[in-house]
């Protein structure tokens, strides 16, 4: 991959260098070089804007990876021993590219129904609620662990348990509660 950049730094190095010559081969060269540039700007520019008009949901799912590499690296080191430096680096390595992954291809659901008003609400709410919640219910897992088992209470630990396995939202509320009333 080294070998690739490098090379491929000279020869756009090149291309400038040939851009000075005269105006055809300048034209050439320019040509060239946007042509090969065009496509990362272009895509740069589209997933700037997107983070800019999204880094609340962006800063939310950060830190719901961050909370659980944190105390899943408690619970690794104090509670299971299981720790190593590897699965730590793999682990978080394999939840952030899953999370960019699935919020890729979830974004991408929500940008072919977006003529719809209402689809396209209902599906951007329960994809993002599933995209936060893939390393939320594993930094609430650890951080029941690391609390002893205190925190959250045990009722909440099932429920999310329970939709995590549904995907149901009533598998939230209290069911009870909603029959007594």
């Amino acid at each position: 991959m080294k070998k690739y950049l490098i090379e491929h730094s000279i020869s756009f190095l090149q291309l400038i260098m040939d851009s000075t010559k005269d105006n055809i081969f300048g034209f050439l060269a320019v040509s060239k070089l946007a042509l090969a540039v065009t496509p990362f700007v272009f895509i740069f520019e589209k997933v700037s804007k997107w983070g800019i008009d999204n880094q609340d949901y962006i800063l939310i799912v950060v830190g719901a990876i961050l909370i659980d590499w944190i105390f899943g690296t408690i619970k690794h080191l104090f509670f299971t021993h299981t720790f190593t430096w590897k699965k730590n680096a793999i682990g978080l390595t394999t939840k952030i590219a899953l999370a960019v992954a699935g919020g890729f291809l979830f974004e991408g659901l929500n940008f072919l129904v977006k003529d719809s008003d209402f689809v396209v609400t209902s599906t951007k709410i329960v994809t993002r609620i599933i995209i936060l919640m893939y390393p939320g219910i594993s930094a609430f897992e650890n951080i029941y662990i690391v609390s002893g088992e205190k925190f959250p209470p045990k009722a909440w630990m099932e429920r999310l348990k329970k939709w995590n396995e549904s995907l149901n939202p009533k598998d939230l509320i209290d069911e009870d509660k909603q029959e007594r009333d």
